[in-house]
């Protein structure tokens, strides 16, 4: 992931985001709990697959997001930094573009 800090416009933080390249690996635990939840090792596999054949399709794409101040821009790169990011962490801000839009 590309990532650049553009500066301020309207008072909010501009962030823009390329994905470069995208790779989806289940942790341990991750799969620990799907195994105690019923599925099998080869269901977890193709889940995993599955999640990679999906993760190329934003490959090349780009977007733009606004935050409303650099305390929400911090939380949301400090999250990334430490690997604990997940599809929530976008509300914190406006985000548009390509990367954020599954039709195009």
């Amino acid at each position: 992931m590309f990532y650049e800090i553009k500066g301020l416009e309207d008072g909010k933080c501009i962030l823009y985001l390329k994905v470069k390249n995208r790779s989806i690996e289940f942790s341990t635990l991750m799969k620990e709990r799907l195994l105690n939840s019923g599925f099998t090792e080869e269901q977890i596999q193709k889940q995993e697959e599955d999640a990679n054949k999906e993760a190329q399709l934003l490959v090349g794409k780009d977007g733009t997001c606004r935050f409303n101040n650099n305390t929400d821009l911090t939380y949301f790169l400090n999250k990334w930094k430490e690997g604990t990011f997940s599809g929530s962490d976008w509300a914190v801000a406006d985000c548009e573009g390509k990367m954020f839009t599954a039709t195009q």
